[in-house]
């Protein structure tokens, strides 16, 4: 689904949290294989510096469609999920 406006405040608090302090994604991210981790820092590179949301969301959508392997897709994804936990946001959207 696409993001609500709603849900696009949500994440613009936990962005706030994030930029605060970046070492639970940091963390995260080291829990994950040496390639996804590359991906993984372009995305939180995105998520840490665009502000505009709607162009944060197609860069993001541009690095997610480079992935090399459904395995690396599946990191991201269970990376996703510890950041949506952590910071109350829904697991995905389209």
């Amino acid at each position: 689904m696409p993001p609500t406006p709603a849900m696009i405040e949500q994440f613009r608090s936990a962005r706030s949290a994030m930029i605060a302090d970046p070492s639970f994604i940091d963390e995260s991210i080291a829990l994950l294989s040496l390639e996804a981790q590359l991906y993984a820092k372009l995305i939180r590179d995105v998520v840490l510096h665009e502000a505009d949301h709607d162009v944060m969301r197609a860069k993001i959508l541009a690095i997610r469609a480079q992935l090399s392997s459904p395995d690396i897709s599946k990191e991201l994804d269970e990376h996703r999920v510890r950041m949506a936990e952590r910071y109350g946001l829904p697991a995905k959207c389209d």
